[in-house]
């Protein structure tokens, strides 16, 4: 008797904690999916599982995730057949078992008597990815890469959407379930800082893929997979350890050029590691949202900066790219001109040290690109040519110098990508300026541009659906040397869309006529 009051207890309570999160994700749904009701639905769903981790009926309060205006069935497996068109409007239904034909829906080559992917049709490549082995390095690397460029490509609703088709096709097969499942995994650590946070209908579609495994004997696998998602809802709802707010924006409007290197100077509260952190996932987001015909249509413009000729030709709709060109040009400005602007050596020397430190950071963090673009300003200043401004160093700091230098000429020496470049030539009485103009990353755009039309003529398939993916290996090495996972790094890594805004909004205030600042060359 006892036994069964307590099981009709425990029946009541588990009612109650679904019928909880139903009203979590209506309310969720209902006020436009916002990042913070998201965020609380996937801990309550998390901390669900973690309290009854020992029976299968703890994941079926995962089921409002997949169908948030359903009923819950309560131990009543779900498995659902999906016979809808792909989301991205096509109509073209995904068969994953379409055979490969060279030239129609992919391009091959053989290296080291291996055959490799040149190009493909975006579902043909897909299908790929989600086939192939992650748990050896050839296939990590190859989901890997694809996992951090598929964004130019498609989006993840679609993704998961043919994750689904697939994953139904495949789910008496074990061998390729499991192949699937791993897949999936390395597509949530790799690719979801931009993906997951408010965005319903992929959440949605995650949320089928769970059940769909989960009714397929995967349920350790989704504990798995949940303990995964509650770790980051913990790490993203981390307070930031000072106050940005004060620091790297203000709302008040800037009129006089003193009052802008005040607000400059204040950035010099900030720890530098903290300030290159952020830096590092500002330039990260701005990296991934370049799209592939950017690429393609700035190729001449690009060629111009590699011979030393002024960036003349670029494309205005290139707006990602233009982005990172712009940013490298503020970020250059500021730093030049808060070394310039103090009249006492103490406070120059001061600052000196900042940047050094924020330079070395940089580095540390692989992040190549700002690190170069900040050690070349920084070398370049006519400050460094006075001996005064040594006189404060200690013989520690003047070494750090030295190794700035040294990490400057060795990217000079290798990619080729100091740039000197005219920016005002249309003012005559302004001197030329130090250009960084996507420093390090300019010469591998030029290699992994699309090829020459004349290939793509020979391609019996559209060209729009055409990915040449050989081409994209660089940049995903690049992009993967940016985002750095906390796992595998000394630094908190937090990625905090605010900051990010607010970070990217300080290096971009100024007045038209004052984006550009002129310091000396000699």
């Amino acid at each position: 008797m006892r036994k069964r009051k307590q099981s009709d207890s425990n029946e009541k309570t588990y009612t109650k904690k679904v019928s909880t999160s139903e009203h979590l994700l209506e309310e969720w749904i209902s006020h436009g999916s916002s990042s913070q009701l998201w965020s609380s639905t996937l801990k309550y769903l998390s901390d669900l599982l973690s309290e009854h981790n020992r029976t299968n009926d703890a994941i079926d309060a995962v089921q409002p995730l997949a169908t948030p205006r359903t009923q819950v069935k309560l131990r009543t497996p779900v498995r659902r057949i999906l016979t809808s068109t792909l989301p991205y409007g096509s109509g073209e239904m995904y068969y994953c078992q379409e055979p490969d034909q060279e030239g129609v829906n992919i391009v091959t080559f053989t290296h080291h008597n291996k055959s490799m992917i040149k190009a493909a049709s975006l579902i043909k490549l897909i299908d790929k990815v989600m086939s192939a082995d992650v748990t050896g390095s050839d296939g990590r690397d190859f989901a890997t890469s694809f996992f951090l460029t598929y964004r130019n490509f498609t989006n993840p609703e679609m993704l998961l959407s043919m994750f689904v088709q697939r994953y139904e096709l495949y789910k008496d097969d074990k061998k390729q379930v499991e192949l699937m499942q791993n897949v999936l995994m390395l597509w949530w650590k790799v690719g979801y800082k931009v993906d997951w946070s408010s965005n319903s209908r992929m959440m949605n579609t995650l949320g089928r893929i769970l059940n769909q495994i989960r009714s397929n004997g995967g349920l350790e696998y989704v504990k798995s997979f949940l303990v995964l998602i509650q770790k980051e809802v913990e790490r993203s709802s981390k307070e930031c350890e000072i106050d940005v707010d004060s620091i790297l924006f203000n709302n008040s409007s800037v009129r006089l050029c003193e009052s802008v290197l005040e607000r400059e100077s204040m950035l010099f509260n900030i720890n530098p590691e903290h300030l290159a952190r952020q830096i590092t996932l500002v330039d990260s987001k701005l990296l991934q949202d370049i799209r592939h015909i950017e690429l393609f249509n700035n190729q001449k413009a690009f060629n111009n900066l590699l011979d030393g000729l002024p960036c003349q030709g670029l494309n205005l709709k290139s707006t990602h790219i233009l982005q990172i060109l712009s940013r490298s040009i503020v970020l250059a400005d500021w730093m030049a001109s808060v070394i310039i602007a103090p009249l006492k050596v103490e406070v120059r020397s001061k600052r000196i040290k900042f940047f050094v430190q924020l330079i070395l950071t940089l580095i540390e963090m692989k992040n190549i690109q700002s690190a170069f673009t900040l050690g070349q300003v920084l070398l370049r200043s006519s400050i460094m040519n006075l001996k005064v401004t040594y006189r404060t160093l200690s013989h520690q700091e003047y070494k750090l110098i030295e190794d700035v230098k040294r990490f400057c000429r060795s990217i000079e020496q290798e990619e080729r990508a100091s740039v000197i470049i005219p920016l005002l030539d249309h003012d005559h009485k302004a001197n030329n300026v130090v250009g960084p103009c996507i420093p390090h990353i300019q010469p591998l755009i030029k290699r992994i541009s699309l090829i020459d039309e004349a290939f793509l003529s020979r391609v019996k398939v559209d060209q729009e659906l055409l990915i040449h993916w050989d081409k994209y290996v660089k940049i995903s090495q690049i992009i993967n040397s940016i985002i750095l996972y906390q796992e595998n790094c000394d630094y908190p890594f937090e990625w905090n869309e605010s900051i990010q805004s607010k970070l990217l909004k300080s290096f971009s205030y100024r007045q038209p006529e004052t984006v550009l600042i002129k310091w000396s060359m000699n």
